[in-house]
């Protein structure tokens, strides 16, 4: 962090705080005040990419550059999941604008709180916001530019030991990567038999197929009866409780009735709330 610091014309802070997860260093930095000086996100993700953006721009192509980053950072659906799932668990901060400069943040992020962009996801970096130093690393290690990524040698070590990092100009707090991260074939947020996201302080996600559920449902799936179906209100999590209870299973115990059936198969009905949810089977 102090080369990272020294990349983007900062003098490294006085202290750094590691955490055990991103929600444990959302509490922490809660609590940031003035000695922790001014939020320096910005200079990491966005002054410091433009003075790359530069001086590799110089040497390649536009184009050039654009087909390496689609080539070298695609989009990782699996990690946006867990980017997501952290920020549900990260709400904003209603703060005036009084009260976060008083705080020490920057008037611009201050300015964006009250246009609705605040918090958490303003103010912390995560993984996320850290894929685009692989073209950079791809860009040194292949096309040997290496005096031109030379100010990225910090950052490439920090995106490789830690999940998240919220940087301010005396105080810089860190947070471990996960220690389970699982998803299915399509890149969600999955696991059948325990957390699809948890880091080592035990804060945990359970989901099924990119969908957020309770706990209960995966370590207890046997507590899920045509009654819990019945109460569940939200649309998503009712039909990840019929696919783990099976379809099959929930059909055979009387949830839906029949409707019509052809060469194709059954097609079954089961309303709630006078929304129909029609179940196809053969």
């Amino acid at each position: 962090m102090r080369l990272a610091y020294h990349a983007v014309s900062l003098k490294p802070p006085t202290r750094f705080i590691w955490c055990d997860s991103p929600v444990v260093l959302f509490e922490a930095t809660r609590r940031a005040s003035r000695a922790d000086g001014a939020n320096v996100k910005s200079a990491f993700t966005h002054r410091l990419r433009r003075q790359l953006g530069a001086r590799v721009g110089a040497r390649l192509r536009t184009r050039v550059l654009a087909a390496i980053e689609r080539a070298v950072n695609p989009a990782d659906t699996l990690v946006t999941g867990a980017t997501e799932a952290v920020m549900r668990r990260t709400p904003d901060e209603n703060l005036s604008l009084l009260a976060r400069v008083r705080r020490g943040y920057p008037l611009s992020l201050s300015l964006l709180a009250l246009l609705g962009r605040q918090g958490f996801r303003e103010s912390a970096i995560g993984q996320h916001e850290l894929s685009w130093l692989g073209t950079y690393e791809f860009l040194r290690d292949v096309l040997g530019l290496q005096t031109e990524t030379a100010p990225l040698a910090g950052l490439w070590q920090v995106a490789r030991s830690l999940g998240w990092l919220q940087p301010h100009e005396h105080t810089c707090w860190l947070a471990e990567r996960p220690d389970v991260l699982r998803g299915d074939a399509a890149g969600r947020l999955h696991h059948a038999s325990g957390p699809a996201l948890r880091f080592p302080d035990g804060w945990s996600v359970w989901a099924w197929k990119g969908v957020e559920i309770p706990r209960w449902m995966i370590e207890q799936p046997e507590n899920i009866t045509l009654a819990s179906i019945d109460g569940e209100t939200n649309v998503q999590v009712r039909c990840c409780m019929i696919e783990i209870m099976t379809p099959q299973r929930y059909v055979s115990l009387g949830g839906p009735s029949r409707v019509a059936e052809d060469e194709t198969g059954i097609l079954w009905r089961k309303s709630w709330l006078a929304l129909d949810a029609w179940l196809p089977s053969r």
